[in-house]
Order: structure tokens, then C-alpha cells, then sequence
């Protein structure tokens, strides 16, 4: 498990808004996808700073997908937005994009 964090705020200019990562959700994350933590931590402000890509969740019109490429492991990070705040849902690495509109892409 992660070491206590209770409530962290990442920087998202796309949202132009902060959004929280809860120790309930890095508990999540930790036993969910153990090889993301803490090996590859660093890279969700990484890619909410600066994505590839963002999506909108298919299945969950109030969450959208932050997408890094690296190489041909990828971040991705979910983040529900409500009207009271954002925060992250999940984090892992995938070697595949998921499905959903694309909202937003980096210009080459």
C-alpha cells in the first residue's frame, strides 16, 4: 500500500481546475494495479500536467481518461469531474488505448 496521503491536489490545466487523489482511491490503485505503485507514481501529475490524449468514458458520461504515452506501456489516469470537484478514480499502465470519444489530443 502506499504510504499515508490522505488527500493530494494535482495540477490539471485541461480542467483548469485541481483534482484530488484520496487515500481511499491510492488504496485502490495499490491493490488493483500494484505494479503502478509507487513504481510509476510520478507519472500521474506527468499526465495530468501534460497528456497525449484525453478521452470520455464510455460508460460514465462524468468521467474522461488522461492518457501519456510511453513508449508501449501508457498512463492512464480516470477522473470523474462533478461540479463540486474532481478526483481520480483509477491509474494504471495499458498497452492499449481505450474506447470513447476523443476530447482532446496534442498537436504534434
Amino acid at each position: 500500500m502506499p504510504e499515508e496521503i490522505r488527500v493530494i491536489r494535482f495540477r490539471c490545466p485541461h480542467l483548469k481546475e485541481d483534482v484530488e487523489l484520496t487515500q481511499e482511491r491510492a488504496d485502490h490503485i495499490a491493490l488493483q494495479h500494484p505494479d503502478f505503485f509507487p513504481t510509476y507514481a510520478q507519472r500521474i501529475p506527468e499526465t495530468l500536467l501534460e497528456p497525449d490524449l484525453i478521452r470520455q468514458d464510455p460508460h460514465r458520461p462524468d468521467c474522461q481518461h488522461f492518457i501519456k504515452f510511453y513508449g508501449n506501456l501508457n498512463a492512464l489516469i480516470a477522473v470523474i469531474i462533478t461540479t463540486e470537484r474532481n478526483f481520480i478514480t483509477t491509474a494504471y499502465n495499458t498497452r492499449r488505448v481505450p474506447q470513447g470519444g476523443v476530447l482532446w489530443t496534442k498537436k504534434p
